[in-house]
């Protein structure tokens, strides 16, 4: 009775544990949204639903990561400020973050969209 218990209980575990692996999406869009979050935000737009994106995806991603991720959102924040460089950086929110930055107003869609699409 124990043996079925343990097989049960791992295999729960098992399954848990690949459903979120599933949702993750890779290092490197990780990266991209950490950079689309500074962006938005040095551009002030709206970045509630790539900080939800951010955060949830921040839980299973080891420290340095999360670490590099901040300083990208930094450094867009920091090149945002630069008068010269916002047309070309407003481009870049409008095309290669679209899929992260949704509506606005936390919409979850648009994360859910994002992992749908950067899942590699």
């Amino acid at each position: 009775m124990k043996v079925f218990a343990i097989t049960v209980a791992a295999l729960t575990l098992a399954s848990a544990g690949a459903a979120a692996a599933q949702d993750q999406v890779s290092d490197q869009a990780f990266m991209t949204a950490n950079r689309c979050k500074g962006l938005a935000m040095g551009l002030g737009v709206d970045a509630t639903t790539v900080r939800t994106f951010i955060k949830q995806q921040s839980r299973s991603r080891p420290d340095v990561l999360i670490y590099r991720g901040q300083g990208l959102t930094s450094q867009a924040m920091h090149e945002a400020s630069d008068p010269v460089k916002k047309p070309q950086l407003t481009a870049e929110l409008s095309t290669s973050c679209a899929a992260f930055m949704g509506g606005g107003g936390g919409d979850s869609t648009a994360a859910t969209g994002a992992q749908t699409a950067l899942r590699r």
